[in-house]
């Protein structure tokens, strides 16, 4: 395995949240390198969600090669929890922002986010029932 060396801090993702008309949201993966057993490092990506129809979502990827592929990974747990990831930013180690990208998902199962749009979802607003 190659030495794992970051040169990024964070990633910044905007996307649209499931079952919102409009708008989108930003959430941001946080990226460090973690010793596991054996003294064996790889990359770990942590990000949290909330919304305000559901609890706090922790996104948690480990990745052993890089972090285009621990990146693709999150974007993969976003769409298979209903997300829909349109672009991303990069933070480096100085605090340094890129400019935006498009969110490539094309190699990814976007199959989760299609049955997502046929769904519908109660969220217990009808006080009539009380």
């Amino acid at each position: 395995m190659a030495y794992l060396d970051l040169e990024l801090k964070e990633i910044e993702v905007e996307y649209i949240a499931p079952h919102v008309i409009s708008g989108t949201e930003r959430i941001t993966l946080l990226l460090t390198v973690v010793r596991g057993a054996r003294g064996k490092r790889k990359l770990l990506g942590e990000a949290f969600a909330r919304t305000v129809y559901q609890p706090i979502i922790h996104f948690k990827v480990f990745d052993d090669t890089s972090v285009e592929s621990l990146f693709s990974r999150f974007l993969q747990q976003l769409i298979h929890r209903g997300y829909r990831p349109i672009q991303y930013r990069e933070k480096d180690l100085d605090d340094h922002l890129s400019s935006w990208k498009p969110c490539d998902l094309s190699s990814l199962d976007s199959t989760d986010l299609i049955r997502g749009e046929d769904a519908t979802v109660d969220i217990g607003e009808n006080f009539e029932d009380f």
